[in-house]
């Protein structure tokens, strides 16, 4: 044997050694891709970077992708998760079955994409798995106690803040074969309250889902609002920061609305969202009742407004609007439809999306 041919024997060794697949099952590494942004660039930014590993599992064949987000210092720590709320009615089948079999499809989204993306309560059932990736969980919201005239759930009170089924009124007798039929829906969250628009389903969303999960971020969208996964995959992964930061964030599209004298900034409410903490003070009765009345006679997202208002903690508020993320006021089959099949081209441009701050 040559010297000369002695390097290649090795780098051959070296990649059979590296490639080769692992005992039992066991999960391979083999490639790792930064993302093209530096640590210093996003730092001023106020950012995350995030490092993709592609892996391999030999027990299957299969690869996949696994996001790995990095501080803004730099260090390592855990995915940024994001809880969608997708807010229905008893009598809107038709539209839950829409999106499940378009907007939330895995075939339309890709292998990438599709795994990082699950429902709550199949992200609850496996949430301790090694093979639980999902970063984006969604649930269709319901009101589920149409026994009660409570429209405002709180973990503060004594009631719970879900029911594990519709609870039909015995008044309403298209609820009972309605409830029947929601049986076979397996990704609904039924929260104590009756169903509701502006009287306090959404913020006894926001309660629920900020106290009984530790998800980072909670959104509440409309059935009537295709929202982009795969570019609110690329937001979460690398414009929003883990949920621990100490200021809070509001974010969607904005809109200017007047409170008395003064105006202020509320989000439109066919999608918006707020890191876990902001959640959380919300729903809180100091907050609720203070100096600044908040007028419930308004729809649901200038109520949300002006609640986050009343936090007193540090509030940032971020320009997440467009049909890059996603487009409100789908209500027909032909406009739904219409808008999936130019999404489906591919993810919108989301250059310097999602950074733009609203002035206080």
């Amino acid at each position: 044997m040559s010297c000369k041919t002695l390097p290649f024997l090795l780098i051959g060794l070296l990649g059979i050694i590296w490639f080769s697949p692992s005992k039992q099952g066991r999960v391979t590494r083999y490639l790792r891709i930064f993302d093209p942004a530096t640590v210093a660039e996003k730092k001023d930014l106020g950012l995350q970077t995030v490092t993709n590993t592609t892996i391999d599992d030999a027990s299957t064949g299969k690869r996949f992708i696994v996001s790995t987000p990095l501080s803004t210092d730099g260090s390592k720590s855990g995915p940024t998760t994001f809880l969608l709320g997708i807010f229905s009615t008893p009598w809107e089948a038709h539209r839950r079955k829409r999106i499940r079999d378009t907007m939330l499809n895995p075939e339309f989204l890709g292998e990438d994409y599709s795994q990082k993306l699950c429902s709550l309560p199949d992200y609850l059932k496996h949430q301790t798995s090694d093979k639980n990736n999902c970063q984006i969980v969604y649930t269709f919201v319901l009101g589920g106690n149409g026994k009660e005239k409570t429209v405002w759930s709180s973990h503060s009170s004594s009631r719970p803040a879900t029911v594990d089924s519709l609870q039909e009124a015995p008044s309403d007798p298209s609820l009972m074969v309605l409830a029947k039929n929601l049986g076979s829906e397996t990704d609904i969250t039924y929260l104590n309250v009756r169903e509701n628009v502006n009287e306090g389903k959404s913020i006894s969303w926001f309660d629920y889902a900020s106290l009984a999960t530790k998800f980072d971020y909670i959104g509440k969208s409309d059935t009537d609002s295709f929202i982009n996964i795969r570019n609110l995959v690329a937001i979460v992964d690398n414009r929003l920061p883990t949920g621990n930061k100490s200021v809070n964030i509001y974010a969607g599209k904005q809109q200017v609305v007047e409170r008395g004298q003064d105006e202020t900034w509320s989000m439109q409410g066919g999608f918006y969202f707020l890191s876990r903490n902001l959640a959380t003070c919300i729903a809180r009765e100091e907050v609720r009742n203070t100096e600044k009345v908040v007028n419930f006679n308004l729809g649901e997202d200038i109520i949300t407004g002006q609640l986050v208002d009343n936090c007193p903690e540090p509030l940032e508020r971020l320009k997440c609007g467009g049909e890059a993320l996603y487009k409100h006021g789908l209500k027909t089959e032909i406009s739904w439809m219409k808008h999936f099949q130019d999404t489906k081209d591919g993810a919108l441009s989301m250059e310097n999306f999602c950074t733009e701050k609203v002035p206080p």
